[in-house]
């Protein structure tokens, strides 16, 4: 389990009952569910309730400069006042949370399920302050023990959670987990293997080919030992290209020509590469931006660029440099995860 994931599972974000719209798409009426409780804390009353002045309260101060929260961006449609101010969360009652923006904008439900929207009890936050981070108090279905950093972090069942299974059985399960920090991915996936771990995310290509065949499938070795679970991934990895009119090192960059840039872009097979660089565990960018597992995702009206050396040689003569004659060499810059990537195309 990853660190982001153990968080979540420690401060949470309070069951939400149905959301009203108004009719201009800039005000959401939240029905909270009543009886959720924050985790126990010397801070807080016994049985202390989650009411939606948290949420005013939480929201507000991922909204503060002091803060500086890097989640600040999610509330950048919420109202605010001729000073800049947010007034846009409100809580006419303990149930109904209001939030109200300067213009509609769609995301704003699922953005408030992001991590950064978690809420928090004010109590805890005046008495303890920045070490808030090393005891997080929050709803979620595990409460958080101890934390060792670098090393591990252990978190217990929350049994006054509020949520329960399709069967009526309360929630989580697991009496407890455990998350272990090993920066180098070899060594985690190693201790995987041993069964030190019982959850292990990510494909590095220091295990990929012992571990995948070139369909994306579990080496016979590895049948049977675990399940390989795979789902699409909420992100699309692409290769900027600066086309900077203003900047010096781009004035003469045939960069700058459109036809150049299709020419590239239809000069490598990206199939090939999801095949045989990342074992199958990716989808080659032929729709457009948006990735596969979004709403927006489009595979049929949306085409993007696919692989047609042909095409692209009849862009190159185009745009002057019939089979690449005379074209000065582009400079790529990458990281070493991407370096088998950019080696491929270069060669393409």
């Amino acid at each position: 389990m990853s660190r982001q994931e153990s968080v979540r599972s420690t401060l949470h974000l309070p069951a939400i009952r149905p959301i009203y719209g108004s009719s201009d798409c800039k005000t959401y009426t939240n029905n909270l569910d009543t009886g959720v409780r924050f985790h126990p804390h010397s801070a807080l009353k016994a049985g202390r309730t989650v009411h939606a002045g948290d949420f005013v309260y939480s929201f507000e101060r991922i909204c503060s400069e002091s803060t500086a929260s890097p989640g600040a961006w999610v509330f950048q449609p919420v109202l605010r006042d001729t000073g800049g101010k947010v007034i846009g969360f409100s809580a006419p009652n303990d149930s109904t949370f209001i939030i109200q923006l300067s213009t509609p904008f769609p995301p704003m439900l699922g953005l408030l399920a992001s991590p950064y929207c978690s809420v928090v009890p004010r109590e805890v936050i005046d008495a303890i302050g920045k070490d808030f981070r090393k005891q997080p108090i929050g709803t979620g279905p595990f409460v958080f023990r101890f934390w060792e950093e670098r090393n591990a972090l252990v978190m217990h069942k929350n049994p006054g959670y509020f949520e329960r299974d399709a069967s009526g059985i309360p929630l989580p399960y697991l009496d407890a987990i455990q998350v272990s920090f090993i920066n180098d991915k070899q060594s985690a996936f190693f201790e995987f293997l041993k069964g030190k771990l019982d959850f292990f995310s990510g494909l590095d290509a220091s295990y990929k080919d012992d571990l995948l065949n070139g369909r994306g499938e579990l080496r016979p070795k590895y049948r049977g030992k675990f399940n390989l679970e795979t789902s699409p991934y909420l992100n699309t990895e692409y290769l900027g290209i600066l086309i900077d009119n203003g900047s010096s090192l781009m004035r003469d960059s045939p960069l700058r020509n459109l036809k150049i840039r299709q020419a590239i872009n239809m000069g490598f097979d990206k199939g090939k590469m999801v095949r045989f660089l990342r074992n199958g565990m990716a989808i080659p960018g032929t729709s457009g931006f948006v990735p596969p597992g979004m709403p927006g995702f489009m595979q049929q009206p949306v085409r993007g660029y696919g692989y047609d050396p042909e095409r692209a040689k009849q862009l190159l003569a185009e745009a002057g440099y019939p089979d690449g004659k005379g074209l000065p060499e582009s400079t790529l810059s990458t990281t070493s995860s991407y370096l088998d990537l950019c080696e491929y195309m270069q060669g393409e």
